[in-house]
């Protein structure tokens, strides 16, 4: 006996029956009809809802005489299509397809021809009755109007073996009849039967095969109104009740392709195409929550949408080609809801494209492509892939997920989306991060609010995010949003981090900081326009990281406020947040002025700045380690505090136009009874333009008091010398201000009486006052001015020390002991030396510079032409050193002001004249290529150039005096040159006027001539007497409108003592040598030396 039963519609009593496994329908199999052995009988009926529509049939766009032809639409949910239909005042009509769905079957219905044009009535296609049977086609009517073709058949039950796998794993609906063609009008396509339909299911259960379902039937074409194309049928659809019956597939589940739309055959003038059918969805939950696991590996995909049909009526006509269909939905929630976790793939169906217009109009409209996951109240985990379809454009996606209402969530935790994800207006949603790394760049649109949380991990959404409603950041971890965001409903900054990676990251509205929360910055140069709300009463962060950003939005609310990161966050709105700010780290400057709130107390931690950047301020109270700087392109910024100003060893940096008193300055004022400036900060100026000038009074006013405001002991100092022009700077500080100045005054002390008139008693003298003291005003000059000053008596040293004397370049004539061959007439001379010169350098003037330094180098040359008791020739030389400088500067005499770091290259050419009777003259042309670099002490180096020139006759006549002895008078005269270049310092330019004079050398030489075993030996000592003329050397410290000069005097005599000796090895080789020393003699520059000399070597060629 049979005890096996199936599930069959029984269409006499439009129900279903159980029926014994060998009972067959039409097309049936018994390898299908034993897969569905297990089902039981279905108790109760239910009636599905409407999921995907038939293509829409074509309407004329005129009477044809007195009538109107409308053709026969799609069919849906196995539906069959439309019949064409006539004008109604006729009577008219065609016959539609039958239909077969979840829960009913029927067949075609007849047409009536009304006696139009003779037509004769037609019948609609038939349904398929049984699972996986087709309907039939429409029946054409080429005389008037075509019918619409059967809907497909499809598996209903309502339980299932718990693995539809297997050997049985293939479940297909049935196809849509094509819609019959018509003469006027055609018939629609009939809808594709569901693949699956499932009522209720008891238990867990799985796919591993493939369900697909039917195809859409093609709507009928037609001379002028083509039909509609069917509509394709569903892949699985599940009601579920009160079993949970979690559903998991690694199978295929795909939507049936919605029919193509009819087309005009010969075209008449208002011919129009039929609409594409709508592609059937992949899967839909109905009735309770459903849950699904769709594992690696599974499929769930909606069917493409049919293409629309040619129409437009030829050139000249007035139709229109029909619209391409949409795709189906890959997944539709249509119940309470449902939990989905993918690791496969969810697709929505592509669209249609749209229909050829044969008027050369526009083609018809394209279909859009099915949403990947549409639905209320899911809850969805992605490790796979969620994609929208494509329009029938081949563009334009769908979105890949889609939230109609209630609450919703979507975790990320690998895979991809494709497509936007939308949050409808009725719905919320969370995404979640459930794996670090994720930064998806869909499209974020949304129209119901939005909860992004990170969950720990760091995340980014460098898609465009839209729509009214709000963003809300939770969880710890950071959140990077990087794309031009156009959503107006604010952000809410809960929990972590959020970064900005786009000046628009954040939308329009307003973003709303938590406590403990930080913004944060993804790229460089950002602005960012929105208001910022500090909601709590303690510390959330903006951080720049490297970057350097803008917040142009008001800053609002009791919230404190840190600064951290080394770049600069920069802010322009008219912030008024009453908690602290900290400035922990990097810069935080103003873009306007009055843009730090005036309620906060700030505090700048060491190595950070608050940069007023020429803005003027005014905040509750200062506590600075760091740096607070005013300074701006132009003097005049003032920072206000009417609270306390704490310095805890920082710096304030103030720009002023240095000059004399009155200047254009920025300023601090302490406004107010509490506004007591206390602790360590160091001052630092920087000289905007100034030029540099005498102070007179009390100086520039750099720190002000008012309303009860005041300054404790120490409070401020300079923190580098401040110097303009030729002056250095002082900061004078007093209880109420503090001033720049630059100038000292100085008491002379009263010259006491020590005896009285003859006519004056005692008792009168000792009544007399003693007459006041005058004050005398010392300027302050700046370190760089002694320097500079004694630069030119520096160089001519160096100048003469290169020159010499023709002895001390070459050494002593050669002399032949031992009766050895005397050196030929004519013969050339190669020579070179080691030079080391002492110099100390004492001049009068206005700063009375002193210079003590040593300079070494070398001096070689060559004979380039010799004959009989003419020379001439060249020599190369260079001499380094530093020279140390004391002077008048910063108020003190003598002050140890830095030194001069020279380096001087020499070309000379030289002529001499000898006989034998001891007589010479030599004649030099030298000429001199200075650089030097000035280094003042707290100060910066500057380096400078220039050149000297320097012209020497020496003549001398030697006198025996005993034999091998004899004694030699000499004289010579110079005329030294020096010019320096304009050299530019920090608030000065400085220009050298040096003296050019003569030098004058008269001087004594006695030598003697020893043979030794070496050679012969020519020691000898000298006695030299310099004089230069007197002169005044000027340095300029100039600007555009004003200069200082400051001369320095530079006349002198000075006298040399001096013994070397001269040894010749050989007929061709010598070598010679010498040490000296200057002594001061008188004059307006004082010139000595220590011990000084040369060490040379001279070959014969």
């Amino acid at each position: 006996m049979n005890k096996t039963f199936r599930t069959l519609w029984n269409p006499a009593l439009s129900t279903w029956v159980a029926a014994p496994e060998n009972a067959r329908g039409h097309a049936r199999t018994a390898s299908v009809g034993s897969v569905c052995a297990a089902a039981a009988v279905v108790v109760g009926l239910w009636a599905g809802p409407a999921l995907a529509a038939g293509g829409a049939g074509g309407v004329s766009a005129g009477a044809q005489g007195n009538l109107h032809y409308y053709a026969g639409s799609g069919g849906s949910n196995g539906q069959g299509g439309a019949g064409a239909l006539n004008d109604s005042g006729v009577g008219a009509y065609g016959g539609t397809g039958g239909s077969a769905n979840e829960s009913t079957s029927t067949a075609g219905t007849s047409a009536n021809s009304g006696g139009v044009y003779g037509g004769t009535a037609g019948v609609g296609g038939a349904a398929g009755a049984y699972a996986g049977q087709s309907g039939a086609d429409g029946e054409s009517r080429f005389v008037a109007n075509g019918y619409g073709g059967g809907g497909g058949a499809g598996v209903v039950g309502d339980q299932f073996p718990s693995n539809l796998g297997g050997a049985y794993g293939v479940f297909a609906g049935g196809s849509g009849g094509n819609g019959g063609d018509g003469d006027w009008a055609a018939g629609g396509g009939g809808a594709g039967g569901y693949g699956v339909t499932l009522a209720s299911p008891l238990y867990a259960w799985s796919l591993g095969g493939s369900i697909l379902g039917g195809a859409g039937g093609k709507g009928g074409d037609a001379h002028s109104q083509a039909g509609g194309g069917g509509s394709g049928g569903g892949g699985l659809f599940i009601s579920i009740g009160g079993a949970t019956a979690p559903f998991t597939n690694t199978g295929s589940i795909i939507g049936g392709a919605g029919g193509a739309g009819g087309s005009e055959t010969a075209a008449y003038y208002n011919a129009t195409g039929g609409g594409g059918g709508e592609g059937g969805f992949g899967v839909v939950f109905s009735g309770n929550r459903g849950t699904l696991s769709n594992n690696a590996g599974g499929a769930i995909l909606g069917g493409a949408g049919g293409a629309g049909g040619v129409g437009g009526g030829g050139g000249g006509g007035t139709g229109a080609p029909g619209g391409g269909g949409d795709g189906g939905i890959g997944l539709w929630s249509q119940g309470a809801g449902a939990s989905i976790t993918n690791a496969g793939s969810i697709t929505g169906g592509n669209g249609g494209v749209g229909g050829v217009n044969s008027n050369g109009g526009p083609s018809g409209a394209n279909g859009a492509g099915g949403v990947g996951i549409l639905g209320a109240s899911l809850d969805i985990t992605n490790s796979g892939t969620i994609s929208g379809g494509l329009g029938g454009d081949g563009t334009t996606r769908a979105a890949a997920v889609q939230f109609t209402g209630g609450t919703n969530s979507l975790t990320l935790s690998g895979g991809s989306l494709t497509g936007a994800v939308v949050i409808d207006s009725a719905a919320t949603a969370t995404i979640r991060a459930g794996a670090a790394g994720q930064n998806p760049s869909n499209a974020l649109i949304m129209n119901g609010a939005a909860t992004v949380d990170t969950n720990g991990n760091d995340m980014g959404w460098s898609g465009v995010i839209s729509g009214g409603a709000e963003l809300t950041k939770t969880g710890t971890g950071a959140l990077t949003l990087s794309g031009n965001n156009t959503y107006t409903g604010g952000t809410a900054l809960k929990q972590g981090r959020l970064n900005v990676g786009s000046n628009t990251a954040l939308g329009t509205g307003e973003l709303a900081m938590d406590d403990g929360t930080t913004l944060g910055f993804a790229a460089d140069g950002l602005t960012i326009s929105n208001a910022v709300r500090l909601t709590g009463t303690n510390d959330p962060v903006i951080d720049t990281g490297a970057f350097n950003a803008t917040v142009a939005g008001a800053i609002t609310g009791a919230g404190f406020l840190t600064k951290q990161g080394t770049g600069a966050l920069t802010l322009t709105g008219a912030n008024n947040y009453t908690g602290a700010t900290d400035v922990a780290a990097g810069t935080l400057r103003a873009g306007a002025a009055n843009t730090f709130s005036s309620a906060s107390a700030y505090t700048v931690a060491a190595g950070a700045t608050l940069d007023l950047a020429g803005f003027s301020q005014t905040v509750q109270s200062v506590t600075n380690a760091g740096t607070v700087s005013l300074v701006g392109a132009t003097p005049g910024t003032t920072l206000t505090v009417t609270g306390p100003w704490v310095g805890n060893g920082g710096t304030l940096r103030v720009g002023t136009a240095l000059g004399t008193d009155g200047s254009a300055t920025d300023r601090l004022v302490l406004r107010g009874a509490t506004a007591i400036a206390s602790g360590a900060t160091g001052v630092l100026v920087t000289n905007l333009g100034g030029l540099g000038a005498q102070t007179t009074g009390n100086g520039i006013e750099i720190i002000s008091t008012e309303n009860g405001g005041s300054i404790q002991a120490g409070a401020f100092a300079l923190a580098a010398p401040v110097a303009a022009g030729a002056y250095q700077y002082r900061l004078d500080t007093t209880g109420t201000a503090a001033y720049l100045s630059n100038t000292i005054t100085v008491v002379a002390p009263t010259t006491p009486q020590t005896s009285t008139s003859p006519t004056t008693t005692t008792a009168q003298a000792a009544s007399a006052p003693t007459p006041a003291a005058a004050a005398v005003v010392v300027p302050m000059y700046r370190a760089e001015v002694p320097l500079f000053a004694a630069l030119p008596a520096q160089l001519r040293q160096a100048d003469t020390a290169m020159l010499g004397n023709m002895h001390q370049r070459i050494g002593d004539t050669d002399v032949v002991a031992g009766g050895a061959t005397p050196p030929a007439a004519g013969q050339r001379r190669a020579w070179g030396r080691v030079v080391s010169t002492d110099m100390d350098i004492r001049q009068d003037g206005t700063v009375n510079p002193s210079s003590e330094g040593r300079l070494n180098g070398f001096q070689a040359g060559t004979d380039l032409w010799a004959d009989g008791r003419w020379r001439a020739g060249v020599y190369a030389g260079q001499l380094d050193g530093n020279v140390d400088v004391n002077g008048f500067a910063r108020g003190i005499s003598n002050l140890s002001v830095g030194y001069n770091d020279l380096r001087s290259q020499y070309l000379g050419v030289y002529g001499t004249y000898m006989t034998e009777g001891g007589f010479y003259a030599d004649a030099v042309l030298q000429g001199s290529r200075h650089r030097y670099t000035v280094n003042p002490v707290s100060a910066l180096p500057v380096d400078g150039k220039g050149s000297g020139f320097l012209a020497s006759l020496e003549v001398g006549q030697a006198f025996a005096l005993a034999p091998g002895w004899t004694i030699e008078p000499q004289l010579q005269v110079a005329h030294r040159q020096l010019s320096l270049d304009d050299t530019l310092i920090s608030g000065a330019l400085v220009q050298n006027d040096s003296e050019n004079g003569w030098l004058l050398r008269a001087g004594v030489r006695v030598k003697g001539e020893i043979a030794t075993g070496a050679g012969m030996l020519q020691p000898y000592a000298r006695f030299n007497v310099y004089h230069a003329g007197s002169g005044t050397d000027v340095a300029r410290f100039i600007g555009p409108a004003a200069s200082t000069d400051i001369s320095s005097r530079t006349g002198y005599t000075t006298t040399e003592v001096a013994v070397g000796a001269t040894l010749q090895l050989n007929a061709s080789t010598s070598v010679y040598g010498e040490v000296g020393q200057l002594f001061d003699s008188g004059g307006d520059q004082r010139l000595k030396s220590g011990v000084q000399g040369s060490v040379g070597l001279r070959v014969n060629w």
